[in-house]
Parts: C-alpha cells; sequence; structure tokens
C-alpha cells in the first residue's frame, strides 16, 4: 500500500506522535522520500525522529487536505482548529496553531480577521484565543487593523469576550514588528477604543523599548491626555521602565511628577493605575513612592486600596519590618465589607501574617482595627467568620492566640466584637472544633467586676453546650480562682448552662470530677455543681405528669407534616445555588430521588438518594420560656463594662 510522508505525520499526530505499521512496498517509499534520520523504525512501525518535523508535514497534510474549507470562513476554520485541538496528543508544538501559521503566512486568510467572525458566528472565545495563542508568534505579517478589530470588536452576546491571554506572546511578537506597532498606536489615538488598551499598551511597549529616549516626552504627553484609553496604557509603560538604568533614570522625575498630579486630584479615574506605577518604583524612588501611597491610601478610593494590596502582598516577604509596610496596611482597615474581592486578598496577607510568631500581633491587631471601622449594619451579613476566612481557620490552628482574641474581644465594649466572636465561634464548631478555652493570663488580670461583665457577655452571646461548658469551666484556671472565680463558674454551670443542657452538662462535670489530672478543689467543685443539677431532675422528676397539657394527637400529626415540609422546602432553597444543582440537570421520578449520569450516550443505572439528617440540642429555656430567655440574653448583652 502506498503512502505518503505526509500522510504518515498525519496518522502518526492520531496516534499521539506514536509507530505507525506499514507494509514493505510503502517503507520503500517512504525511505527514498524522508531521506537520512527523519524516520526511526521499530516493532510497531515507522516513527518521525523530530516532533517539529511531524508536526509541520502533518499541518502540511491537513491544509492539503482541508484547505478549502477551512480558508472558507472563520466559524468553519476553527470550528475546525477547536476539533484539532482537542484531538493532540502530542506533547511540544501545536498541530492547530501550525495548521493556522501555514494559512496565515501563506496568506490565505487573515488569522485576526477570522478570529473575529468566528467569536461573532458563536464560537466560544476561548476556543479562539487558545489556537492563536499557539500560533502568534510565528506570522511573519500582520494587519494592524485586523488586530484592532479583533481587541475592539462588538460581539453582541460574546460581549464579555476577552482576549487577554493573547497579550503577552503579541507584546512579544510586536518588538520585532515595529511597524505594526506604530501603526495600531495611530489608529488607536484616532478612535481610542476601551476593548484595545490592553493592545494599545503593547504597541507602546514596543515602541518606547526600540527607541526609549526619543519617545519619551511622546508617553508624557499621553499620559497627561485626557482620553482614559490613552493616558492608562501610557501609565501603566512609565510603571514598566527600570530606572535603575542610568539612561532612563532621568525620566523617573515626570514618572513621579504626573502620579503625584493624579494623586491629588479628588476623584482621579485612574488613581488606582498611579498606585501600582507607584507600588514598581518603590525599589527606586521608596522615600517618594511611600509618601504618595500613604496619600493614596487616605483617599479610601476602593481602586487604589485594591493596589495598595496587590502591593503589599508582593513586598511582605522582604518589606514588611518597613515601618510604612504598617502604614499602608492600616489603610485597608477601611475596606467595607462589601468589597469581597479586595477583602479576599487583604485575607491572604493577615493570614500569612498569623503564620508567623513575629507578625501575629499585627495580624491580630488588623481584625482588631478592621472591626472598629465597620458600622454594625454593614458587618450583619458577613463578618470576619465569613471575609477572614483565611486567618480564623489560622487562629483555629493556634488555640492560645484563638484564646486570646476570644477574651480581648468579649471583653470589649462595643458589642460588634462579641458578636464578631458569637459567629467565628459558630463557623469553627460546624468545623469541627469544640474547645474554646479562655486566655488564662488574661483572666489572671481582671477585677471581680470585669470577671462579671465577662461571664455576663458569655451568657448573652455563646450559645452552644459544648461552647458554654469549655469557655465557662476554663475560668477555674486563673490564679486564685477558688476565691475568685469558682463562684461565677458554679452558678452559670448549675443556674443556666445545667438549666438548659442539663444531661450535657452532668455528663462533662463527671468526666471532670472522675480526672486524676483535676485538683481536689475543681473536682470538689464538680461535684458540688452535679448534685445541684441531680436534685433539681429529680424534683422536676417527682411533679405529676398532668395529661390535660399533652397536645391533641391529630394536632401532633398536623404540626410533624408542616415541619416535615417546611424542612423540604428549607433544604430545597438551600441547595438551589449549589454546585451540584448547576452541573447536574433534575428530573421527577415517581420512584423517588434519585441520581444517575450519562457517558458517552450511555446512561447509568439509578441509584436512591439517602435522606440526611443531623439534631442539635434545644436549650429548655427556649421551649419553656422563650421571650423571658431572650429578654434575660438582651440584658447580658447591653451590661456596660466596669469604668465605662
Amino acid at each position: 500500500m502506498s503512502i505518503t510522508f505526509r500522510e504518515l505525520a498525519w496518522k502518526s499526530w492520531l496516534a499521539g506522535g506514536n509507530a505507525v505499521a506499514i507494509d514493505a512496498e510503502g517503507l520503500a517509499t517512504l525511505r527514498a522520500e524522508a531521506g537520512t534520520g527523519a524516520l526511526i523504525e521499530d516493532e510497531a512501525g515507522l516513527r518521525f525522529a523530530d516532533v517539529a518535523m511531524l508536526i509541520q508535514e502533518a499541518a502540511a497534510f491537513v491544509v492539503e487536505h482541508e484547505g478549502d474549507i477551512l480558508t472558507s470562513s472563520g466559524d468553519a476554520c476553527f470550528h475546525r482548529l477547536s476539533e484539532l485541538w482537542l484531538q493532540d496528543k502530542v506533547d511540544g508544538v501545536s498541530l492547530p496553531g501550525t495548521v493556522l501559521v501555514r494559512l496565515h503566512n501563506e496568506r490565505r486568510l487573515d488569522a485576526y480577521t477570522f478570529a473575529r467572525e468566528a467569536v461573532i458566528a458563536g464560537v466560544k472565545s476561548y476556543e479562539v484565543t487558545r489556537t492563536l495563542e499557539d500560533a502568534v508568534g510565528s506570522f511573519t505579517h500582520a494587519s494592524a487593523l485586523s488586530i484592532l478589530g479583533f481587541f475592539g470588536g462588538d460581539y453582541g452576546e460574546q460581549r464579555h469576550f476577552s482576549a487577554a491571554t493573547l497579550l503577552e506572546p503579541l507584546a512579544a511578537w510586536l518588538s520585532p514588528h515595529i511597524e505594526v506597532a506604530q501603526e495600531i498606536e495611530q489608529l488607536h489615538e484616532a478612535t481610542p477604543k476601551e476593548q484595545n488598551w490592553g493592545i494599545y499598551t503593547c504597541a507602546l511597549h514596543a515602541i518606547v523599548n526600540r527607541d526609549f529616549a526619543g519617545t519619551w516626552a511622546q508617553i508624557i504627553r499621553r499620559a497627561e491626555s485626557s482620553e482614559r484609553s490613552i493616558s492608562g496604557p501610557a501609565l501603566h509603560v512609565m510603571g514598566a521602565v527600570d530606572y535603575k538604568d542610568p539612561v532612563k533614570a532621568a525620566a523617573s522625575a515626570d514618572t513621579l511628577r504626573i502620579c503625584t498630579q493624579i494623586v491629588r486630584t479628588p476623584g482621579h479615574p485612574l488613581l488606582g493605575q498611579v498606585v501600582s506605577v507607584l507600588g514598581r518604583m518603590i525599589g527606586t524612588h521608596e522615600s517618594q513612592a511611600v509618601l504618595l501611597l500613604d496619600e493614596a491610601g487616605q483617599t479610601t478610593d476602593m481602586a487604589a486600596l485594591s493596589a495598595i494590596t496587590h502591593i503589599l502582598l508582593r513586598e511582605a516577604r522582604d518589606r514588611w519590618r518597613e515601618p510604612w509596610f504598617w502604614t499602608l496596611a492600616l489603610h485597608l482597615t477601611r475596606v467595607p465589607p462589601d468589597q469581597k474581592d479586595i477583602l479576599s486578598m487583604v485575607d491572604v496577607m493577615v493570614s500569612d501574617w498569623l503564620k508567623s510568631e513575629e507578625r501575629v500581633p499585627r495580624g491580630v491587631e488588623f481584625l482588631h482595627l478592621w472591626m472598629a471601622q465597620q458600622s454594625r449594619q454593614a458587618l450583619g451579613p458577613a463578618g470576619p467568620e465569613v471575609l477572614f476566612d483565611s486567618a480564623v481557620v489560622e487562629l483555629a490552628r493556634k488555640p492560645a492566640l484563638l484564646g486570646r482574641l476570644i477574651t480581648t474581644w468579649l471583653l470589649e465594649e462595643d458589642r460588634r466584637y462579641p458578636h464578631a466572636v458569637q459567629k467565628m465561634i459558630s463557623k469553627l464548631t460546624v468545623a469541627g472544633m469544640h474547645d474554646f478555652p479562655l486566655a488564662a493570663e488574661l483572666l489572671d488580670l481582671l477585677s471581680e467586676e470585669e470577671l462579671r461583665f465577662l461571664v455576663r457577655r458569655i451568657i448573652g452571646y455563646l450559645l452552644t453546650e459544648d461552647v458554654l461548658l469549655t469557655v465557662v469551666f476554663s475560668m477555674v484556671r486563673t490564679r486564685n480562682a477558688k476565691t475568685r472565680t469558682f463562684g461565677f463558674v458554679s452558678t452559670v454551670m448549675r443556674d443556666y448552662v445545667g438549666r438548659d443542657y442539663p444531661d450535657t452538662t452532668l455528663r462533662f462535670l463527671k468526666k471532670v470530677q472522675a480526672s486524676e489530672k483535676e485538683s481536689e478543689e475543681v473536682r470538689a467543685l464538680c461535684a458540688s455543681v452535679a448534685g445541684d443539677i441531680e436534685a433539681i431532675l429529680g424534683e422536676i422528676e417527682a411533679l405529676p405528669n398532668l395529661r390535660e397539657f399533652h397536645p391533641p394527637a391529630d394536632k401532633v400529626n398536623r404540626f410533624r407534616k408542616e415541619r416535615h415540609r417546611q424542612m423540604n422546602d428549607a433544604i430545597e432553597d438551600a441547595s438551589r445555588t449549589s454546585i451540584w444543582r448547576q452541573i447536574a440537570t433534575q428530573i421527577p421520578l415517581k420512584a423517588g430521588i434519585r441520581t444517575f449520569h450519562s457517558r458517552e450516550g450511555q446512561y447509568s443505572s439509578p441509584m436512591e438518594l439517602k435522606p440526611m439528617s443531623h439534631s442539635i440540642a434545644i436549650p429548655l429555656s427556649a421551649v419553656s420560656d422563650p421571650m423571658g430567655v431572650e429578654r434575660e440574653r438582651l440584658q447580658f448583652r447591653s451590661g456596660r463594662k466596669p469604668g465605662t
């Protein structure tokens, strides 16, 4: 069977670059056509010695046999290239990219024009850009007009199209093709478009790198332009200049002058970008850059604070000891809870501080100061337990540090802090943490009135039995506990925790009482409180069971059905935004809730979903006197701290 060299390359590519079985006739033909060393013969057949040659020949085969289809329209071209991309199993050079390069360089199509047509026709933007990324660097020519048309086109329903991943390879391509960069510059400045910001920036970089001295004055003029899509890219270029270079060092004065003007112009739209430029200048002009960054941070502009966050994350390893680092970080305490993107980066930074013993005080202080800057209403939907999730997890890994924070925040007069403690403990409890002892070193310093205030805060804000038991009992670890805190512990254990959770409290007390690690005084305290609770339970057990107070059976059944319906509705509402609901299709089945999946057109057998359930202990007082217990808890929460 006769086979050509290019056909062999195509078949080998389909086989993942592996050998292809060839008969004797084809083997002789290919040896003559390929020449010495191009092919390797083994037991499986023939394979290419060089992957680059394999791809080039396979691309030539595709162009030869499918060229008419590929050049018919942008939609057809990128649809087929996307199919090839999914079939590509050969490491190294991309076959779809090589095919596009060949067609573009032979001027059988304009890659950028076809890419734009493909996106407009409905081809996914990432399918277009991934092929272009592999091809851009090998183009021998390109039209500035078609490049701008691709980046700045109106894509209708695809208006969220982004080609940002193309900017890096395209910037490298523009450097040796300076004439294209200059044409992009001229076309964009004649008709500025926000969408062309990135490609215009790449063109300016190429032009400045080619002739810095001759083009710097033009960069200054553009940076001072009132047109944002011209001045913004120019500022980006100014920030990327290496001012350590003696030839470019003098230009830093121009950059600082323009940055100063923008920082001191209230509400300037490019303030965030100027902050980024100043951040890059810290290495060469630290004193001037830091002063301007401080001024920018004082404006509380969110774009500026976001850029400051990026700077601090970048400089944290080497410069966190610098005085200006903490000064800039303090500006971030004014980022409000609704700026979740900025706070997610701040959270990363604070959690890193908490990992280092040297920086732990700064992490704790930052959280405290951030809380102080937020209103109670703003903290309602989400507080530090959500917005500083990584930091809270890091605190949980250091129980002593978490204990100090809980103790300090419970003692704060401002009720935002104990409320935050309540939500943090609730989050950590769900994650499986149940032991939250207070910091003994802080309890040692408290007066009797301050201890009473702390106990009231504990009762007012902390709810579940496990949390209350560990927090309250940790007060026996302080100095002179028998005279200072035993009375508080006994009262709370008997009259509050023991009242609401008698069985759990008794188990806890008896476990401590049986522990040989505890002192005789602590075990005696537990025995006394346990005896009091058992006596109270005995009196309750002795009361007659009056059937007149039992609800009718039909009402019990109606209540049970209604409760079941409410729980089903609640679970349904909660699961609507789940990842499972987003990736699966719900099909009602008479046999009940089941799942199945399909793969390559085949459906699996349905699998039944078992019901899930969990239980929590309800405080007895919440059943017997819900209004009274809420009023009592509110009184404890609103108590005044001694000395205020």
